[in-house]
């Protein structure tokens, strides 16, 4: 139904400028609507593999995600979670949304500006989140939550031969092949068991 009336590509629209306001405008209002419309979109992407690709059609919502994983201070974890979960499902089995994840963009940070591909903004949450210390249980519930997530969304868009490669290239900040540190990382959480 969504589908056919049009209203995905809409519904997107109004995400991706919601998501800008939620960073600007501290209010639990706006948020609880961040929290609807993800549900609905989310709930749509699970749907029907079409619904996926009418969500990002228009361009606006993956930047939106990623401009708010890029300006999302750590406090305001329950915003990116949200954003990483939805990110995650429209990335799945949608080459268009990770060929979006490709495209360089530039993210205004203060008082400078950032020009990341989406791609190397989800490497450096990663590469942030794992090399962060602990502090304290909810900090770290709120950070393995945020990986939960993450980790997919690359996960979704390997199957592209493109993010693939740009992957491969992909470096840390301190000049480790991201698929080397990601692989050793998941190595040693997987040793204990």
């Amino acid at each position: 139904l969504l589908q056919k009336s049009n209203a995905l590509p809409l519904l997107a629209t109004a995400m991706a400028q919601t998501l800008v306001s939620v960073l600007k405008i501290d209010e639990e209002l706006i948020f609880e609507r961040v929290q609807i419309m993800a549900e609905i979109l989310n709930n749509a992407c699970l749907m029907n593999d079409d619904n996926r690709f009418a969500i990002i059609e228009n361009g606006k919502l993956i930047p939106a995600i990623l401009k708010l994983l890029v300006n999302a201070p750590p406090e305001r974890y329950e915003v990116m979670l949200v954003a990483t979960s939805l990110l995650t499902s429209v990335t799945h089995e949608n080459e268009a949304a990770a060929d979006q994840l490709l495209i360089t963009y530039t993210f205004e940070e203060g008082t400078f500006s950032r020009t990341s591909s989406g791609l190397d903004v989800l490497t450096d949450l990663l590469f942030d989140l794992i090399k962060q210390k602990q502090h304290g249980a909810e900090y770290s519930k709120h950070r393995y939550d945020l990986l939960l997530f993450s980790l997919p969304t690359l996960t979704n868009t390997l199957d592209t031969g493109n993010v693939a490669v740009a992957l491969s290239k992909t470096k840390t900040p301190t000049n480790i092949p991201f698929l080397k540190f990601l692989t050793r990382w998941i190595v040693d959480q997987t040793e204990p068991f």
